[in-house]
């Protein structure tokens, strides 16, 4: 997986049990590679305050992992997004600026390869300029999207992943594998070690004779099921290609869907879909705008009790708005019309 990110030889990386704890374990690597301070033994009071600049459309297990840490809300400083929720690179001096003038020392970037709450991909190339400018650490948060490096077609948007220190990517999303397959991932292999380490890196200058096979040394479980078996017999069977394809054919089907709801004249477009993500609301003829944010929750409850189909929402500037990832490689475009039509008649 470290091979098909295109990060360096040296790299490698652990599986662990999903996206949160995988952000978690990137972050504390970052803490100990970063902060100047032992904090894994001194505690988040041996040093400074510590804060991770991030974009306001990350994930919310960022925020949640920080405060685990003892960090507190600051730990996290918002990172404005532009009107595709993507990390405005343009914006982070001035936050790295903010976060000092609060008393704060930044150690780190997080950057999304599909956001959760829209699929957005940021610029990580330029995320990584500045990580490399100011000495930070360059984390990918390509849990839902990392999986986009493997398809020809869309493998663009995650130009840049290859510079990050660390990258957390979920199998059992794009990938199809059964919950719960995350890799951690890091651009050297040490640092792995280094998140629940006694010792910081600066203390022991990267050298490391622990064996790559001492799971437990590298994650936050001790006991847990043999996750890889379930992708390596994939992987070994079955190749990349299969695991392409399926990328390949669900983004386009989620921009053909997104062309029909624009098409459409009663369906409304949050953002034109980066993934296989889409939020969308359906805005028929006769319902006033100030009801629309009701609609749609109504509309969600209908159809998820109806057992039919399963949408989730969201709130995008100040709106409620259906989602929908498109992700079951049996889907195909007449269950999205169904699901459109279904929505119809449940107004």
């Amino acid at each position: 997986m470290a091979g098909v990110l295109g990060l360096p030889e040296g790299s490698g990386g652990v599986l662990t049990s999903g996206g949160s704890a995988g952000n978690l374990t990137a972050l504390l690597a970052a803490r100990q590679a970063k902060a100047g301070f032992d904090a894994w033994n001194g505690g988040p009071t041996a040093g400074p305050p510590l804060t991770v600049l991030v974009p306001e459309s990350t994930h919310y297990c960022i925020a949640r992992s920080v405060r685990m840490m003892g960090w507190g809300s600051e730990g996290v400083t918002p990172v404005p997004v532009d009107a595709r929720y993507r990390l405005r690179p343009e914006a982070l001096e001035e936050a790295l600026a903010a976060a000092k003038r609060a008393g704060r020392r930044p150690i780190a970037v997080v950057a999304s390869a599909g956001s959760t709450a829209t699929g957005a991909f940021d610029a990580l190339d330029a995320v990584a300029d500045f990580c490399a400018k100011h000495d930070l650490w360059f984390h990918v948060d390509g849990a839902h999207g990392a999986s986009a490096a493997l398809s020809p077609r869309y493998r663009h948007q995650v130009k840049g992943i290859e510079r990050a220190d660390s990258v957390v990517w979920d199998a059992h999303k794009l990938m199809m594998m059964p919950a719960l397959i995350t890799a951690v991932l890091f651009r050297e292999s040490h640092r792995s070690f280094e998140a629940f380490a006694q010792e910081a890196s600066y203390l022991f200058n990267g050298q490391d004779t622990r064996r790559w096979s001492d799971v437990a040394l590298r994650t936050l479980e001790c006991t847990k099921e043999m996750m890889a078996l379930k992708l390596y017999t994939c992987l070994s069977t079955l190749g990349t290609k299969l695991f392409a394809d399926s990328v390949t054919d669900t983004f386009d089907l989620s921009r053909r869907f997104a062309e029909r709801l624009q098409s459409s004249g009663d369906f409304e477009l949050a953002v034109s879909p980066d993934c296989n993500i889409v939020c969308f609301r359906h805005t028929p003829q006769g319902i006033p705008t100030s009801e629309l944010d009701a609609l749609q929750v109504r509309l969600r409850e209908s159809l998820v009790t109806s057992g039919d189909f399963y949408l989730v929402q969201t709130t995008l500037g100040g709106r409620v708005w259906l989602r929908t990832t498109v992700i079951n490689p049996l889907t195909t475009d007449e269950d999205l019309d169904a699901l459109l039509n279904a929505l119809r008649r449940a107004v």
